[in-house]
């Protein structure tokens, strides 16, 4: 765990809903998996039942409708970089948002290891970041570090099992009568 904002717990999170930002990966270009990110989602809401999630292209080209390419553009530039501050002063953008909270992941480390033995590993390490869009400021923030066989698992595999924990780690929350039966 790096850092959990003070108020932030299962209450808070209760109800709400998280729409899944961008994936950046080491040259800060956002890689979500466009062809699968249906299924991507399928599976997360599966594993995280008593999440509701949004899917972030969708507030994405929004955004670039009302913005611009190139506002759009810059804005994941500075998304991607993680300043603080400057997140913080893009009130357009907190304002296009549809949804409580929103998940910023990037690639920190990925790399193929091959150790002297001949066994080759593939690891990588993610920082997730959870924002509020309501007070625009981070809530939560974790790294989350997978590790897997590399003549196995492919990449994107790798990648999806980092994902996953990063919401496996959010705060279990409370039922409410929207979540259905409890």
């Amino acid at each position: 765990m790096m850092y959990v904002a003070d108020d932030f717990n299962e209450r808070t999170l209760s109800g709400h809903s998280i729409c899944t930002g961008p994936l950046f990966n080491q040259k800060n270009e956002d890689i979500t998996d466009t062809a699968n990110l249906q299924r991507d989602i399928k599976v997360l809401k599966k594993l995280r039942k008593d999440l509701r999630l949004k899917v972030f292209t969708e507030a994405k080209n929004q955004f670039t409708i009302s913005s611009g390419t190139f506002t759009c553009d810059s804005l994941f530039s500075i998304l991607a970089y993680g300043s603080v501050v400057e997140i913080q002063l893009l009130d357009k953008f907190w304002k296009s948002l549809d949804c409580d909270y929103l998940m910023i992941m990037r690639i920190r480390d990925a790399m193929n290891v091959h150790t002297f033995n001949n066994v080759n590993r593939k690891r990588i390490r993610i920082e997730a970041d959870l924002w509020s869009v309501k007070n625009q400021e981070s809530v939560w923030r974790y790294e989350i570090y997978g590790l897997a066989d590399g003549n196995n698992v492919g990449d994107r595999e790798l990648i999806n099992s980092a994902i996953h924990k990063a919401y496996e780690l959010l705060p279990v929350t409370i039922p409410s009568y929207e979540s259905g039966p409890w």
